[in-house]
């Protein structure tokens, strides 16, 4: 990361036009400043010194030292009657953070300043995910409280819970007349128990008469966020919520274990609601599809330059048919991914066009927060611009985007063009396949 400065009061009596003149011809009144300003917030976290600011201004030659002079100026002075005159704020660290980023936030909506805690979150190499889990994700069906996908190796799935699976007691209580939120409260409120080993969980499973009564040991693991919702008509449904740590290695394993079982013939990977997260999770994706030395971005940018992505891999499912649903909603490595599979003619894309989120962003730690710059553009595999214009679909849904995650259990359009797309190209070609199975073992 590139050193940053920051900028902010002046004590005592100015000449202002001495002062201006000052800072247009060179820093010198930054140096100034930053000597008579303590606080002032500097990356790295130490603050930077006279001599450093004065480097880093006369590093720049002309005019663009003239206009970071300028700009230095013109900032203090800001500062300065803020703490004068403005009618309800002084110059407090809270009051400087809204403006550094009410002004950056002008450059494009994903720059701006934001608070300690969270750039300490995005920045610590901690993972704040881990937390007492089981391992479903689950969603209300005809009145029911079912089991959509169970995590592969989770506690749920140890304990023989299976998609499809309907909740009807937790710890003993019948919650067959609650609602969906009212029985998530009750489950969060047991795993938030860290002094319970187990939870008692009563299922009723299509076929079986009688309700099962299953323990689960929840345990503290990271979040999956890779789910198989079903294999139809020969294609694995996987959804996939975020780019996370281990999202590659999760798909490849559900996958190959869908080949073993069911023996598939495709697969969807369904990115509706995916708002991205880490580009190197994308390209691992990618790669279990892709030929080796394909493009799959090509990044630019001012400190960068032009950097250009390509698979190395040889492809692990090289022969799978693929397609990719995406919506409104799906952004950043969702859409890298999108791309590359469409520009190389390797997956049809289903539903409606994406976000269009085609830059990069950069956390600059400073004291009391820190700034959040866009410093990069991506195009994607076919060189095609994304930001502001997102994926096009292949095969368009004539519906209103509902942008809200798929469920196993509705029927979905979609869905439904997306296993046409990966076993026939996208041609329709019967059977239909809209409607989900309601087979436990999918």
């Amino acid at each position: 990361m590139k050193k940053m400065l920051g900028v902010a009061n002046i004590e005592g009596k100015t000449d202002w036009p001495t002062f201006i003149r000052g800072g247009i011809t060179g820093g010198a009144f930054a140096i100034a400043l930053l000597q008579s300003w303590p606080h002032t917030p500097f990356y790295p976290q130490e603050r930077a010194t006279a001599d450093e600011v004065k480097v880093l201004v006369g590093s720049f030659e002309g005019e663009t030292q003239e206009r970071i002079a300028h700009a230095v100026s013109t900032l203090a002075r800001t500062a300065v009657l803020v703490e004068r005159t403005h009618v309800e704020r002084d110059l407090t660290q809270d009051t400087l953070s809204r403006m550094i980023d009410g002004a950056l936030s002008r450059l494009d909506p994903y720059s701006g300043f934001m608070s300690e805690k969270l750039a300490t979150d995005l920045t610590s190499k901690e993972d704040h995910d881990h937390r007492r889990q089981i391992g479903i994700i689950v969603s209300p069906s005809e009145g029911r409280y079912r089991i959509e996908a169970v995590a592969p190796g989770g506690p749920a799935e140890r304990a023989g819970l299976r998609a499809g699976d309907e909740v009807v007691r937790v710890d003993g209580k019948f919650v067959g007349n609650e609602t969906v939120y009212a029985i998530n409260e009750m489950l969060r409120e047991a795993l938030a128990d860290e002094a319970r080993e187990r939870i008692d969980i009563g299922l009723r499973r299509p076929g079986i008469s009688s309700i099962l009564n299953v323990v689960i040991e929840p345990a503290d693991i990271a979040p999956v966020h890779v789910f198989d919702l079903g294999v139809h008509h020969g294609v694995l449904h996987l959804y996939l919520d975020g780019f996370y740590p281990g999202l590659a290695a999760d798909a490849d394993a559900l996958i190959a274990r869908a080949i073993q079982n069911q023996g598939i013939k495709g697969v969807v990977l369904d990115l509706r609601n995916n708002g991205g997260g880490l580009t190197d999770e994308a390209v691992a994706l990618a790669e279990l599809f892709l030929p080796a030395q394909s493009l799959l971005y090509e990044m630019s940018g001012r400190m960068e330059g032009i950097q250009q992505v390509r698979t190395n891999a040889v492809p692990r499912y090289g022969d799978l048919g693929v397609s990719v649903i995406v919506n409104g909603n799906s952004a950043s490595a969702s859409e890298i991914v999108a791309g590359a599979l469409q520009a190389h003619d390797r997956a049809q894309v289903v539903g409606w066009p994406s976000l269009g989120k085609g830059t990069v962003q950069r956390v600059f730690p400073m004291d009391g927060g820190a700034v959040t710059l866009t410093f990069a553009e991506y195009r994607d595999g076919g060189l095609r611009k994304i930001n502001g214009v997102g994926v096009m679909p292949n095969i368009a849904m004539d519906a209103p985007d509902p942008k809200m995650r798929p469920s196993r259990f509705d029927k979905d359009s979609a869905r439904a063009a997306a296993i046409r797309a990966a076993l026939t190209g996208g041609l329709p070609e019967e059977p239909d396949p809209e409607a989900p199975t309601d087979d436990p073992k999918d």
